[in-house]
C-alpha cells in the first residue's frame, strides 16, 4: 500500500496540474503509473473516480467558455463508446487498440505540428464519430484524450474553449463510466479506497494547474499540447508494440 500511495500521489498531482493548465492528460499520466502498482481490470475505474472530482473542479472554473454545441453531441458519441470500450476491455485485444492509436496519434501530431490545418465542420456527423471513437478508448483503457484532444487541436479553438469543452466533455463520459461499473459491480470497495488516498494530491495538484494556466501565451500553450500529445503517441505505440 506505501508503493501505491507514493507512485500514485505524485502521478495523480502531476496529472491533475496538466489537465487543469492545457485540459487534459489526466488519465494518460495517471494511468500508466498506477499500472506500476495495481492490477490493469483496477486501473480504469480508479482513474475516473480521481479523475471525475479534478474534471468537476476545472468545468467549475471555466463554465463560461464551455461550448454545449460540440460537448452534447460529443458526449452522445462518448457514451455509447465507452460501452463498447467496457466490454472490449474485459474481452478485446487491448494491444492491437493501442497500436492503432499510438500510431494515429503520432502521425496527425507530426502533421500538426508542421503546420497542417484542416478545420472540420462541427456538425452531428462529424462530433458524434469523434466522441465514439473517445469513449471506445476510455472505456477500454480509460485514455478517452486522444481522438477528441485531435480533433480540438485541429479546429485552432483558443486556449479557453478548447479547455473548458474538453473538460465538460470528460465529465459527462467520466460520470457515465462510474454508473456503468458500479452498475455492474466492479466499483468494489478496495477501488474506492484506492481513489480516495489519491484525492488530496489532485486537488493540490488542480490548484497550480490553475495558477499556471493563466501565465502561458497561447503560442506556448498550443505547443504543450502537441508536445504532450506526441509523447501519448510513443507511449501508446510502445505498450502495444514491445513483447508482452
Amino acid at each position: 500500500m506505501t508503493a501505491y500511495i507514493v507512485v500514485g500521489s505524485v502521478a495523480a498531482l502531476i496529472a491533475a496540474m496538466a489537465q487543469s493548465c492545457i485540459g487534459f492528460g489526466f488519465s494518460m499520466i495517471l494511468a500508466p503509473a498506477l499500472l506500476l502498482v495495481l492490477d490493469a481490470k483496477s486501473v480504469v475505474p480508479t482513474v475516473l473516480l480521481v479523475d471525475i472530482f479534478n474534471c468537476l473542479l476545472v468545468s467549475i472554473r471555466y463554465r463560461e467558455h464551455i461550448l454545449p454545441r460540440i460537448v452534447i453531441p460529443l458526449a452522445i458519441g462518448g457514451v455509447i463508446g465507452f460501452a463498447a470500450g467496457i466490454r472490449f476491455l474485459f474481452h478485446g485485444d487491448q494491444h492491437s487498440l493501442r497500436l492503432a492509436m499510438g500510431i494515429f496519434v503520432l502521425v496527425f501530431t507530426v502533421l500538426q505540428w508542421r503546420g497542417w490545418r484542416r478545420p472540420i465542420r462541427e456538425k452531428l456527423y462529424t462530433l458524434l464519430p469523434v466522441g465514439f471513437l473517445s469513449g471506445l478508448a476510455g472505456g477500454a483503457s480509460s485514455m478517452s484524450g486522444p481522438p477528441v484532444v485531435l480533433f480540438m487541436a485541429n479546429q485552432d479553438h483558443n486556449p479557453h474553449v478548447f479547455r473548458a469543452s474538453l473538460i465538460s466533455y470528460f465529465t459527462f463520459i467520466e460520470v457515465y463510466g462510474i454508473a456503468l461499473f458500479w452498475w455492474s459491480g466492479a466499483l468494489t470497495h478496495e477501488i474506492i479506497v484506492n481513489a480516495a488516498v489519491l484525492i488530496p494530491a489532485m486537488l493540490f495538484g488542480s490548484i497550480m494547474g490553475f495558477f499556471l494556466a493563466s501565465h502561458f501565451p497561447e503560442h506556448i500553450f498550443k505547443k504543450m499540447i502537441l508536445f504532450l500529445l506526441f509523447v501519448i503517441g510513443i507511449f501508446l505505440t510502445l505498450s502495444a508494440a514491445l513483447p508482452r
